[in-house]
C-alpha cells in the first residue's frame, strides 16, 4: 500500500497497482466534456507546450494514458492521438471516454508496453511523445530515454 499526497493537501491510500481506484477517487475515471475542459485549463502549461512545439493535426503518442485525460484533451485541440497503457481495463475506459466525450476526434487507445512499442508506434510516425505523470513511477530515466529513442 502507498499513501499519496494530493495537490489539495489531502491523501489517499491505494495499492501500488490500484490506479483504477485512484482515478475513481479523484473523479476522473468517467470523463465528461466538462471534466476534459477543466483538465485542459488546469494543465495549460502542458497543452501550451504541445501547441508551441507541435503543429496542430500532428500525431502524438501518449504513454500511460490513464482514462484518457491528456489524450482526449490533445485531440480536442486538434491533434491525432494514440494513447498506450499496459492495463486493458484502463484502455477500455479510455476508449469509452473518447467515444463519449470526443466521438468526432482522432483519438485511439491501445494496450501496450511503453518499453516495447513494436506494432504500436512505427519510427517517425509521431511528432511528439507525451505522458501524463507516468515517468516518475519508473526506475530509470536512462531506460525511459532508451526505450523512447528506439
Amino acid at each position: 500500500m502507498s499513501n499519496k499526497v494530493l495537490a489539495d493537501g489531502s491523501s489517499e491510500t491505494a495499492s501500488d497497482d490500484d490506479w483504477i481506484g485512484v482515478f475513481q477517487q479523484r473523479g476522473v475515471w468517467e470523463l465528461t466534456p466538462e471534466t476534459v475542459q477543466r483538465w485542459i485549463s488546469r494543465n495549460a502549461t502542458f497543452f501550451s507546450m504541445i501547441s508551441r512545439y507541435v503543429p496542430c493535426g500532428a500525431n502524438l503518442l501518449e504513454l500511460g494514458c490513464d482514462p484518457g485525460r491528456h489524450g482526449i484533451g490533445a485531440a480536442m485541440l486538434g491533434y491525432r492521438v494514440v494513447g498506450v497503457d499496459i492495463d486493458p481495463r484502463i484502455v477500455a475506459q479510455a476508449q469509452a471516454n473518447a467515444k463519449a466525450v470526443a466521438p468526432d476526434r482522432d483519438v485511439t487507445f491501445r494496450i501496450g508496453d511503453m518499453f516495447n512499442l513494436d506494432g504500436i508506434a512505427l519510427a517517425g510516425e509521431f511528432r511528439a511523445i507525451t505522458h501524463g505523470g507516468v515517468m516518475e513511477h519508473l526506475p530509470s530515466a536512462d531506460s525511459i530515454r532508451q526505450s523512447l529513442h528506439e
